[in-house]
C-alpha cells in the first residue's frame, strides 16, 4: 500500500471504519480473514510481535469465481484432441444436452459458497483506528 494510493483514497472520502465495513470478510495480509478475528491479530502483532499496526488496509470485495460452466464449451476443449471437427458431431440442441445445463446451472448455484472468493478493493480504504486505541487502551490499563 503505497503513500500516494492513501491520499488519494483520503482525499476522496473512500474511507469508513471497519464497524461499517459490510460482510464478514477482509483481507490482511494477503489472506482471507474473519472481520470479527482482525482485533485479535491486530493485538497479537502489537503485543506479541511488538510491531505497529498499519492504520489502513484496503477494503475487501466478494465476487464468484465463475458465474456459467458451458457445456458447449467444455465438449469443444475435451474434444480438441478428438479427430477433426469431432465438436461438430454433437447435438447441442438435444433435450438431453439443454437438461444437462439446466442441471449444471442449478448445480452452480447450489455451491454458490464453495465458488466465492474474496479479493482486495483498492477503490476505499479501511480505518482501522477505533480497534487501535482500544486495544492500547486496554495495554494501559494493565
Amino acid at each position: 500500500m503505497s503513500v500516494i494510493e492513501i491520499a488519494e483514497l483520503l482525499t476522496k472520502g473512500k474511507v469508513i471504519p471497519l464497524e461499517k465495513h459490510e460482510g464478514d470478510f477482509i483481507i490482511w495480509e494477503d489472506n482471507v480473514v474473519y472481520k470479527s478475528d482482525l482485533p485479535f491479530i491486530i493485538k497479537d502483532l502489537i503485543v506479541g510481535d511488538k510491531l505497529e499496526s498499519p492504520r489502513y488496509i484496503f477494503g475487501c470485495k466478494k465476487q464468484e469465481n465463475f458465474v456459467k460452466i458451458d457445456l458447449e464449451n467444455v465438449v469443444e476443449g475435451l474434444t480438441e484432441e478428438g479427430y477433426e471437427d469431432m465438436a461438430d458431431y454433437f447435438d447441442y440442441e438435444s433435450d438431453s444436452f439443454k437438461k444437462a445445463n439446466e442441471a449444471i446451472s442449478i448445480w452452480l448455484e447450489e455451491n454458490k459458497s464453495a465458488n466465492t472468493v474474496y479479493s482486495e478493493d483498492r477503490s476505499y480504504l479501511i480505518d482501522l483506528q477505533s480497534i487501535i486505541k482500544k486495544i492500547e487502551g486496554e495495554l494501559d490499563e494493565r
